[in-house]
């Protein structure tokens, strides 16, 4: 008998199917959801150009003619420190400090939600609400 158990057998690997099944359901767009944010929170540092071409091209086309005028406007467009006006010192603060200390006092608030509500629906209305502020912004 204890060597005929085939039918347990299979069901058990049913079972680790369906398992490894559900795991992947859950934690890939978890995965999806970090590779996003890991994005965007990177995109500052791509958005930005300090060299001395683009400072220049932007500094030259500010007093060139109006046929000159397009170029800003393409260096501004690619760069967005030239088109705010934010000097380096100003970048590393947004980029370093303002984002840390943002971080850390909405860590805190979201641990305490977590700590008193259902995590599940946390994180669904933390989605839904970053979604909507994204379309936002296109807007």
């Amino acid at each position: 008998d204890k060597y005929n158990n085939n039918d347990d057998d299979d069901n058990n690997n049913d079972d680790e199917k369906f398992t490894t099944l559900s795991l992947l359901g859950f934690v890939l767009p978890l995965l999806l959801v970090y590779i996003s944010n890991q994005w965007s929170r990177s995109s500052l540092y791509y958005l930005v150009d300090f060299s001395s071409t683009a400072t220049a091209t932007s500094t030259a086309t500010a007093t060139a003619t109006d046929a000159l005028s397009n170029i800003n406007n393409d260096a501004a467009f690619y760069a967005m420190n030239l088109d705010i006006g934010f000097d380096q010192a100003q970048y590393g603060t947004l980029a370093s400090i303002a984002f840390t200390a943002l971080f850390a006092i909405t860590s805190l608030f979201a641990g305490s939600l977590a700590d008193r509500y259902n995590r599940k629906y946390l994180t669904l209305f933390a989605t839904f609400a970053w979604s909507i502020a994204t379309f936002v912004t296109s807007i």
